[in-house]
């Protein structure tokens, strides 16, 4: 058990629903646990929760459900069961699979939280609305400024995961997901689409003579889709400057930089500082050549930047959109909470 930790806590995952009914466009989730909702009951999870603590002393779960939250109502009788059993806090829960914002709700939120859930990864996908109806996806009663607002407030660090190279996307539309990711207080989970057999989006890439020829090539490392609208370079640009956003979040987080300056101010800043550190020159080499670096040792031990091929399209449309948009770090401040194991 102790080769299984998650924060240096033992772990484990379990699975208490299978199947999920939304079928997008993308996803297989269907091929592999069916498109039909079966549930768990809340204490028979419970159950095995507690059988592992008892036995191995797990105390951190990562739920792997492909729809963990579309009961509410089991879902907020599993919360309840674990706060009444554990304590609140004393596990450690994750749901590294994501979460689908249109099943959630501000009770739940804070349900998860004291159950002891920290973190929670929810699938954004993209801004614009009728792609995303394109491509199937739950329509939500709930807006997702209003809901990751919340979950800021109720304490949770929140990812906000978004797909890039999908067929039918284009690169303003792509740009725009990370300029409005960018002023929200998430950190941005980017994902390369690579197609799934089985799926509606593969049989419209074999239709449309764009997908690779073999299956090594489908992964998505390989940045597998190109159409007329995107190239790989453009898609390695987007989540090059998904990192910046992140990277530039976190020093936020942690002090180093204003929140809520932007990225002419910060460029300003940049370059009137005499004392700047390494990862500062390294950035504004980026804001003022809107092209990546990377660092390089030379023969002498020193370090120097080097051009990376960047798309120029990509880089000029988001400091375009984004120049003077606040940028804001990943998370609020989190509360704390005492714990205890109930006897």
């Amino acid at each position: 058990p102790d080769q299984y930790r998650i924060r240096r806590k033992r772990s484990t995952m379990i699975i208490t629903s299978r199947g999920c009914p939304h079928g997008c466009a993308y996803c297989s989730s269907h091929l592999v646990m069916g498109s039909s909702f079966r549930k768990r009951s809340p204490e028979a999870v419970l159950e095995e929760m507690f059988d592992c603590y008892k036995r191995h002393g797990i105390t951190a779960f990562d739920v792997e459900d492909d729809n963990f939250t579309f009961d509410q109502a089991r879902t907020k009788r599993l919360m309840e069961l674990i706060i009444d059993t554990f304590g609140e806090g004393f596990l450690k829960l994750y749901a590294m699979n994501g979460i689908s914002f249109a099943s959630l709700n501000s009770e739940i939120l804070k349900l998860m939280k004291r159950a002891g859930f920290h973190s929670i990864g929810l699938s954004y996908v993209s801004t614009d609305i009728s792609f995303k109806e394109r491509m199937g996806r739950p329509s939500s009663t709930v807006d997702f400024d209003l809901l990751s607002r919340e979950a800021e407030e109720i304490g949770f660090q929140v990812t906000a995961y978004a797909i890039f190279g999908i067929p039918g996307q284009t690169i303003n539309e792509m740009v725009d997901t990370l300029v409005y990711l960018t002023g929200k207080r998430v950190l941005i989970g980017p994902s390369i689409y690579y197609p799934v057999p089985g799926t509606p989006l593969f049989e419209m890439c074999k239709t449309d003579n764009i997908l690779p020829l073999h299956p090594s090539q489908w992964r998505s490392s390989a940045l597998p889709i190109e159409t007329a609208e995107f190239k790989r370079l453009d898609l390695v640009t987007l989540l090059r400057l998904a990192r910046l956003i992140n990277f530039i979040k976190g020093k936020m987080d942690r002090r180093e930089v204003e929140e809520g300056i932007s990225w002419k101010e910060l460029r300003q800043i940049m370059q009137e500082k005499k004392d700047s550190s390494a990862w500062m020159d390294l950035v504004l080499h980026v804001l003022e050549e809107k092209s990546f670096f990377s660092v390089r040792e030379n023969f002498d031990g020193e370090l120097s930047p080097v051009k990376e091929a960047s798309s120029q399209a990509v880089m000029d449309k988001f400091f375009e959109k984004a120049c003077g948009i606040p940028i804001l770090k990943s998370r609020g401040e989190l509360p704390t909470r005492p714990y205890r194991l109930h006897s």
